[in-house]
């Protein structure tokens, strides 16, 4: 009877062993997308290429004819497909252009009076208080316009001596900004509109003929000022055609 016993213990346990068994194997997944963490992608649900989204600032499409200033001609040689911006920089996007149609935008802008520099891979161009990049972008699939607009600066009469004479002719571009290089020592540089190589020269004649002394290019002046002994110098950094500017450093000594 005991032996009986023992036999029909020794059946059970077997039986809960092989219930045990099949109840795992049918909650075990097939192997495939379900092995995927939760939040993973399934490769075959990734795109064929990665396209980056554009800012979200970039919400208008068609030539932003009421943002842009009326010197700057609309780009009709490609598809502008998205522009807009901050308050400094107006950006748009063209697709369906090429260098080709480029340089031919870049020649109308000469023809209008726009300084352009560099070529059709990569140029820029001024006029007035704007300027004007041009960059490409995915493989030069895509053209990027970015348009910064300065303010007219102001002469800075109370940061500088008085014999730093301001310019007669042209349009200041931008704000100026003195920099204290050392103790006692400053410079600044200040880049005007409408002054060619012949107008600088005019420029630099003036000052000579009010005490400094050096050349058209780069003149000197010591003077007093705030009741010291200070030290000045001007030169031409650069002339664009129109557009120049000038280095100017000045220092106090005892």
């Amino acid at each position: 009877m005991k032996r009986s016993m023992t036999l029909v213990a020794l059946m059970v346990s077997v039986l809960l062993v092989l219930t045990a068994v099949a109840g795992c194997a049918q909650e075990s997944p097939e192997k495939g997308a379900a092995d995927l963490p939760a939040n993973a992608q399934n490769p075959a649900d990734e795109p064929s290429q990665n396209i980056p989204d554009l800012p979200d600032s970039l919400l208008s499409q068609g030539w932003p004819a009421d943002e842009v200033p009326p010197e700057l001609p609309e780009y009709t040689g490609g598809t502008v497909v998205n522009s807009g911006g901050d308050q400094d920089t107006l950006y748009i996007k063209i697709s369906d252009t090429d260098q080709e149609k480029l340089e031919d935008y870049l020649e109308q802008l000469r023809e209008n009076g726009w300084i352009v520099t560099g070529d059709s891979s990569e140029a820029q161009a001024v006029l007035g208080l704007h300027t004007v990049d041009f960059d490409w972008q995915g493989g030069e699939t895509m053209l990027q316009i970015s348009l910064y607009t300065q303010t007219a600066g102001a002469w800075p009469k109370d940061q500088i001596p008085p014999d730093i004479l301001e310019p007669q002719t042209g349009e200041l571009v931008g704000e100026i900004e003195v920099l204290e290089t050392s103790e006692n020592a400053w410079y600044f540089n200040y880049t005007y509109d409408g002054i060619d190589e012949a107008a600088a020269q005019e420029y630099m004649e003036l000052l000579i003929e009010n005490g400094w002394s050096g050349d058209v290019s780069q003149i000197y002046k010591t003077f007093e000022w705030n009741g010291k002994r200070c030290e000045a110098s001007i030169e031409i950094y650069e002339i664009i055609e129109t557009r120049t500017t000038f280095i100017c450093n000045f220092c106090l000594s005892e």
